[in-house]
C-alpha cells in the first residue's frame, strides 16, 4: 500500500489550499492493517448517545449506520479538490462555475456524488467488520504520523506553529477556512482509514486474478499507447538583446548562478520572469527551429544559445523524455501489475454497485433525498421537489430554480416530440390531436418553468442566469 501527502491536501480543501508534495513509504498488504482487537478512531465511531441528541447531523442511514454531516462534507470537500483540478487542467475556473443558478444546481450534483461516496464508504466499513477484518488504529496513526511529519517538513513548520497558525486561521499565506487544528487532525485520520479500507477490502471483494500470457498481450495491444512517450524536452530561458551578453550569461551558468537569477536580473521576456524562464515541455514542432534545433541537440541540465526573431536565447533543458514504443517483452511487468489492478477496480466497482443494490438506505437530508428520487424518476423526482416546496422544511432560495429547471426539461422534451411532426407534409387526425396536446404540454410546463423562475429570482433580488432565461422564455414580459 503507498501513502502521500495527498491524503492530507485531500482535507485541506476544506481551506482551499492548493499544495502539491508527496512521501512514499513501502507498500504493505491487509494484514498489516487489520486486526480482530482493533480499535476504531473517535472520527469512525461516534457516540450514539452524541448522534440521538443531534439527529440533524445525519445525513443518511446505510443499513442503521448513520452518515454524519461531517463525513458527508469531508468528501464534499475532496470532490470538489478534484474537480478543482480538473478544471484547472483545462483553463476554467471551478468557483466561477458554481456562482448563481445553474452554480447551485452543479453544486447539488456534487454533493449527490459525496453522499454516493459517504455511502460507499460505509459499506465498505460494514464489509470489513462483518469479516473480521478491520482497519487497526494503530496502524492509522503510524500512517499518520509519518505523512504528518513530512507535511510539516513541507511546510517548514513545527508542529507547535502549526497549532499557532490555525489559532490564527491562516498559514503559509492560506486561510483555514475556519477548520481548528483538531478538526483536521481528525478529518486527516479518517481520510487515512477511508484510504486503508478500501485497500484492505479489495481481497475479499476481487477474484483471484490470473491472467495468462495471451490475456495481458491482449491488454497491451489495447492499451500500446499507454507505455508509449513521444519525444519531448523542458526548457528555461533567459531572452537578451546580443549574442555577447548571452555568452556572459552563459558563464555565469557553469560557474554555478541559478537561472532563475539571471532571468530575474537580465531576462527581457517579462511574462516568464514568474516562472524563472520556465517555458515547459515541447514536442517536435512546437518551437521556432532555431530554438527547437538547440532545445533536442542540448543534453539534459546543459545550457545553450539560440537565436530568433526576438533577440538571443540562453536556454537551459531542464528536462528530457526520450520517445518510447516499447514491445510487450519491454514493459511485462508493468502490464502485468496494470491489468491486475485495472481487474480489481472492475471487481470492486461491480461489488459495490451489488452492496448499493442490497442495502437499505435512508436519505435523511430531504434535498439530497428528493434529487436522488429525480435520478431514478423524474416524474417521482419532480413530485419530490413539489412537496419539499410545499412543506416549507428546505431554506434554499434556488429551490424554486431547482423546480422551474426540470419544467424547463419536460418543455424541451415536447417541443422535440412536436418537432418531429414538422416533417410530415399532412397530419391524419390523430397526429394533430398528439401535436395539439403536445402544445398545451409545452405551454403548461413553460408557465410553470417561468412561475418559479421568478419566484427564486424574488428570493434572490438579482440572477443573471434566471434572468436571460426568462427573456428566452417570456421575451414580450
Amino acid at each position: 500500500m503507498r501513502a502521500n501527502l495527498s491524503m492530507l491536501l485531500l482535507l485541506l480543501a476544506s481551506l482551499m489550499l492548493c499544495l502539491t508534495a508527496g512521501c512514499d513509504r513501502n507498500a504493505t498488504g491487509p494484514a498489516d492493517i487489520s486486526s480482530d482487537q482493533a480499535v476504531l478512531s473517535d472520527s469512525s465511531e461516534k457516540p450514539a448517545d452524541a448522534v440521538a441528541e443531534n439527529p440533524g447531523n445525519i445525513v443518511a442511514r446505510v443499513n442503521g449506520n448513520p452518515i454524519l454531516r461531517e463525513d458527508f462534507e469531508r468528501a464534499q470537500a475532496q470532490l470538489l479538490l478534484q474537480y478543482r483540478d480538473l478544471y484547472s487542467k483545462l483553463g476554467l475556473d471551478l468557483d466561477a462555475q458554481l456562482e448563481g443558478a445553474p452554480g447551485r444546481l452543479f453544486g447539488l450534483r456534487i454533493e449527490d456524488e459525496a453522499l454516493k461516496l459517504s455511502m460507499t464508504r460505509s459499506l465498505v466499513s460494514q464489509e470489513l467488520e462483518r469479516r473480521g477484518a478491520p482497519v487497526a488504529q494503530d496502524a492509522v496513526e503510524a500512517e499518520f504520523r509519518e505523512t504528518f511529519d513530512a507535511f510539516l517538513v513541507s511546510l517548514d513548520m513545527s508542529e507547535q506553529e502549526l497549532i499557532e497558525a490555525f489559532g490564527k486561521g491562516e498559514f503559509s499565506g492560506y486561510a483555514t477556512g475556519g477548520l481548528t487544528y483538531e478538526q483536521f487532525i481528525t478529518n486527516t485520520k479518517q481520510t487515512i482509514r477511508d484510504d486503508f479500507e478500501i485497500q484492505a477490502i479489495l481481497p475479499f471483494v476481487a477474484e483471484s486474478i490470473e491472467p495468462s500470457q495471451d490475456d495481458l498481450i491482449a491488454y497491451f495491444e489495447e492499451h500500446r499507447s499507454d507505455y508509449e512517450a513521444i519525444e519531448m524536452v523542458r526548457i528555461s530561458h533567459v531572452l537578451v538583446a546580443d549574442r555577447e551578453t548571452a555568452e556572459l550569461l552563459l558563464k555565469e551558468l557553469h560557474r554555478g548562478i541559478f537561472i532563475e537569477t539571471l532571468v530575474r536580473d537580465f531576462s527581457l521576456d517579462k511574462e516568464t520572469l514568474a516562472q524563472g524562464g520556465d517555458l515547459g515541455w515541447f514536442t517536435r514542432g512546437q518551437l521556432v527551429r532555431s530554438l527547437e534545433d538547440v532545445a533536442f541537440a542540448t543534453p539534459e541540465d546543459e545550457a545553450a544559445i539560440a537565436q530568433t526573431k526576438l533577440g538571443y536565447h540562453l536556454v537551459q533543458v531542464t528536462g528530457y523524455q526520450p520517445e518510447v514504443k516499447p514491445e510487450y517483452s519491454d514493459v511485462a511487468d508493468l502490464v502485468a501489475e496494470d491489468f491486475a489492478a485495472e481487474t480489481a477496480d472492475a471487481h470492486f466497482s461491480q461489488w459495490n454497485t451489488n452492496a448499493h443494490a442490497t442495502a437499505t438506505i435512508l436519505i435523511e437530508d430531504e434535498l439530497l433525498r428528493a434529487y436522488n428520487t429525480f435520478e431514478e424518476d423524474a416524474d417521482r423526482g419532480l413530485q419530490a421537489f413539489l412537496d419539499l416546496h410545499a412543506s416549507g422544511k428546505v431554506d434554499d432560495p434556488y429551490l424554486g430554480y431547482i423546480i422551474g429547471t426540470i419544467y424547463d426539461l419536460r418543455m424541451s422534451k415536447a417541443q422535440a416530440a412536436q418537432e418531429a411532426f414538422n416533417s410530415y407534409m399532412t397530419l391524419t387526425p390523430s397526429m394533430q390531436d398528439e401535436v395539439n396536446r403536445l402544445n398545451a404540454e409545452i405551454r403548461l410546463n413553460r408557465d410553470k418553468a417561468m412561475a418559479f423562475y421568478r419566484e427564486s429570482l424574488a428570493l434572490l433580488g438579482s440572477d443573471a442566469q434566471i434572468e436571460a432565461r426568462l427573456v428566452v422564455l417570456d421575451p414580450l414580459r
